[in-house]
């Protein structure tokens, strides 16, 4: 292989490339890789994925391989440490189960991933230490790569938004407890009838999008799993039994799609912002692809070829996290003294067992037992409150052995239109996501994603606790079919979004089991969906974003405030409820901006996010819910009912909650001289990132980046630059002129320009040019590098 660099402008773009493959890179260091074939470009994008992200690759392949105490000992990592870390990762089998995927991918994909793996390969024969310092510093010796080790960082990533269930046994015997207490049909019906049921109208895909002949499908199915819903004694009817698995899930995300009727051009204008905490490097990497069939652009994960936001020529495509569990405990019965037989159905069963070496860096290795039973692997060293039981793991992927989300990645960048789109997401297994996209044509769609476990019928909560594994009658009955999974082609109004919240209404009767934000709206999709209505009939692509993605307006603080106000009108707010109001009564009335130059944006600040029994109080939990949702609907309530008759009075306990708010804020700011608002405001807002402080990894550097000053720095608005990993903007009237912006930069080489030199975009809100095609790069082309494979 010969690797030569040249000038941007000597590499002809309609010559014949042959074997050839070309990297272009622009201002940003963002590759454009250029080949005749598939194969080409994919081993292109595995040598520039080397040149800008080695030592990130390695470390999370490290991390799944549970290898990352072997390099950098016990250091802290993940809330526990390395150690600890690397034992879980052992334990549940990741390593193991990608490197079996790999040999089970079709032969197609197994042959673009072999490529990008040679690209990878082919850097480190050209650079054999790798050209960060952090990796001869660090001891990281860069691995060989392979089709499993693409697989196996996507895991990495994936595994931090998606539950593992290891709280479900401490849930299993508080169950236990109360059915000892009340009965077992008593202790269902409390578990099940308590919570309040969310907003239904919040619901992405609601009944008048779904065909009768679609909705009849659904139910049959629905029945045929023993899905359904469940009548309380108080005749209250619960859908979807049960209506939310006990697991937190992430708050990540949120795009938008505007539809062809509604945009000046007939073509859809997507936003996607696949918020996640901003780290240096991030742990997105840019790039753009140009092969035979293959001709994309967006960001991935360093290591793996997919595109998980972006878009082609036709169709673009963001991704928000859906958080519903996809991973149960089952509690074994052990065989006597054996560590490795349990019984299962009246049978002694022996387990396949496995003894793994962890080395670790100053210490002595550790020896770790993989015991794997028909259920899953054995978990207990990290279940909480294993009560001195044993407990084995079932979770996605590693359930399913006839696909993997590799294929669905490879697929997508394939797609010529959202036909082709949706038959490359039936592959799309882990973890759970919403997608919306949109294409050329205009048409918007969304879909949910991932596989969603059914339960045996004999589970009575699903998968809320930990299910019993003494019979094969509680293993899982497959997943849902892809047909049957909630998702609109062009909804009525012809716009679709998504920010973590609610999928569907009542109408679907199978049991997702939604993690956070998914019983009504969020901060994000309230204000999103607000914002949408405010566009013109016909908005240009430009209005597309600029009315909408730098918005800095948390609806839940402003509509606290216009209802202080309403409540001090009636005579109802203590002192200091009033001096709040009075001090937000211009800012609210200015639209509820909390962006640094926004007047009393520190105040507005200080009112609080939290919406919990305690703070509420059990009338308000019982008729809103708690959480982001109860608030989201909350407050929703509160301005419909002020709407339709202003002279409205609340509650006590609404009345007292509002007050109590407005109250706490006042104190808590006036601590500081209130002179000095704007300017503490301001630096909240300061942010400086620590090099290679990546996500679940540890600390590795005591190097920063440059003070960052930013306009939103309040999560849980649209905006929200806290969490701005990336941003992408795609007009697919003309996706040469599409923008993006990621900050810090796209290189992990601290000296590099392209390291930090998005920053300035991000603090500013702005995107940068975003070209596609092969002749609109060249033009904003800095340098080129042509690779020859012989």
């Amino acid at each position: 292989v010969d690797a030569g660099d040249v000038d941007a402008g000597d590499v002809d773009a309609g010559a014949q490339l042959g074997d050839d493959v070309v990297i272009r890179r622009d201002i940003y260091g963002i590759p454009h890789i250029e080949s005749e074939t598939d194969e080409g470009v994919m081993y292109g994008l595995g040598y520039a994925t080397a040149q800008d992200r080695l030592l990130q690759m390695n470390l999370m392949a490290l991390g799944v391989q549970g290898r990352v105490s072997e390099f950098l000992g016990r250091v802290p990592m993940g809330g526990k440490d390395s150690v600890a870390n690397d034992r879980k990762m052992r334990t549940f089998g990741y390593w193991r189960h990608a490197q079996a995927a790999a040999d089970r991918l079709p032969a197609e994909t197994r042959a673009l991933l072999d490529a990008y793996a040679d690209g990878v390969n082919q850097y480190l024969a050209d650079f054999p230490a790798g050209e960060n310092p952090l990796l001869t510093e660090l001891g990281v010796t860069p691995q060989v790569w392979t089709a499993a080790h693409s697989i196996g960082v996507w895991y990495w990533l994936a595994g931090f938004f998606s539950g593992d269930g290891l709280k479900k046994a401490d849930l299993l015997h508080q169950f236990e407890a109360e059915v000892a207490n009340i009965g077992l049909n008593q202790a269902i019906e409390a578990k099940l009838c308590g919570n309040h049921p969310g907003d239904s109208s919040a619901g992405i895909v609601q009944q008048g999008d779904v065909s009768q002949q679609t909705q009849d499908a659904i139910a049959a199915y629905a029945q045929s799993v023993g899905h359904g819903s469940f009548t309380c004694s108080s005749s209250r009817v619960v859908p979807n039994v049960p209506p939310q698995f006990a697991h937190e899930a992430p708050k990540f995300s949120h795009a938008w799609v505007v539809g062809g009727a509604n945009t000046t051009t007939g073509a859809a204008v997507l936003v996607s912002d696949p918020q996640t905490p901003v780290s240096f490097p991030s742990i997105w990497h840019e790039f753009v692809l140009s092969g035979e069939t293959i001709k994309a652009r967006g960001v991935g994960v360093p290591g793996n070829p997919g595109i998980l936001v972006g878009w082609n020529e036709n169709i673009a495509w963001g991704v928000t996290s859906a958080g519903y569990s996809q991973s149960d405990l089952f509690r074994i019965q052990m065989v006597g003294n054996r560590s490795d037989v349990y019984r299962l159905d009246g049978v002694d069963t022996t387990m396949m067992v496995a003894v793994e070496t962890i080395e670790i860096a100053g210490e002595a290795s550790q020896t770790i037992e993989y015991r794997e039973t028909v259920f899953g692997p054995m978990v207990t060293e990290f279940v909480l409150n294993s009560g001195g039981e044993e407990f084995a793991a079932r979770f996605i992927p590693f359930a399913e052995n006839d696909t993997d989300t590799v294929v669905s990645f490879i697929d997508i960048l394939k797609s010529e239109d959202l036909e082709d789109l949706n038959a490359a997401l039936d592959n799309f297994r882990y973890p759970a996501v919403n997608m919306v996209a949109g294409d050329s044509a205009g048409n918007v769609m969304y879909r949910l994603l991932g596989a969603v476990p059914v339960r045996a019928k004999r589970s009575p909560l699903g998968g809320s606790i930990a299910q019993q594994g003494n019979s094969i009658d509680f293993q899982w009955q497959g997943s849902i079919p892809n047909e049957f999974m909630p998702q609109v082609i062009n909804p009525a109004g012809g716009n679709v979004l998504s920010a973590n919240h609610r999928a569907t209404g009542d109408w679907y009767p199978l049991s997702i089991g939604f993690g956070t934000g998914g019983k009504g709206d969020t901060n994000r999709s309230a204000r999103i969906r607000e914002l949408l209505a405010q566009l013109p009939e016909k908005a240009t692509p430009r209005q597309v974003f600029d009315l909408m993605q730098r918005d800095c307006v948390d609806v839940n603080r402003r509509d606290m405030v216009v209802m202080a106000i309403h409540l001090g009108s009636l005579g109802r707010l203590s002192s200091d409820a009033r001096s709040t109001v009075a001090a937000l009564a211009t800012w609210s009335a200015n639209g509820g901006q909390i962006t640094v130059d926004s007047d009393n944006s520190f105040l507005a600040g200080k009112l609080t996010s939290k919406f919990r029994l305690a703070t509420i109080g059990a009338e308000m939990f019982g008729n809103y819910g708690g959480g982001g949702n109860g608030y989201s609907l909350f407050g929703k309530t509160m301005r419909e009912r002020l709407a339709a008759d202003p002279n409205f009075v609340p509650t006590d306990e609404e009345i007292a909650f509002i007050d109590e708010l407005m109250s706490k804020a006042w104190v808590t700011a006036r601590n500081t001289p209130q002179a000095n608002w704007a300017a503490g405001y301001a630096d909240e807002g300061k942010v400086v990132l620590d090099y290679f402080s990546l996500l679940g990894m540890p600390e590795l550097s005591s190097s920063t980046s440059d003070e960052i000053a930013l306009q939103c720095h309040v999560s849980g608005t649209v905006w929200a630059q806290v969490s701005q990993s990336y941003t992408q903007w795609v007009d697919l009237a003309n996706v040469d002129t599409s923008e993006a912006m990621m900050p810090p930069g796209n290189s992990e080489l601290f000296a590099s320009d392209s390291a930090q030199n998005q920053a300035s975009h991000w603090a500013a809100g702005t995107l940068r040019a975003a070209p596609l095609s092969t002749e609109a790069f060249k033009d904003i082309s800095e340098s080129s590098l042509v690779l020859s494979r012989d």
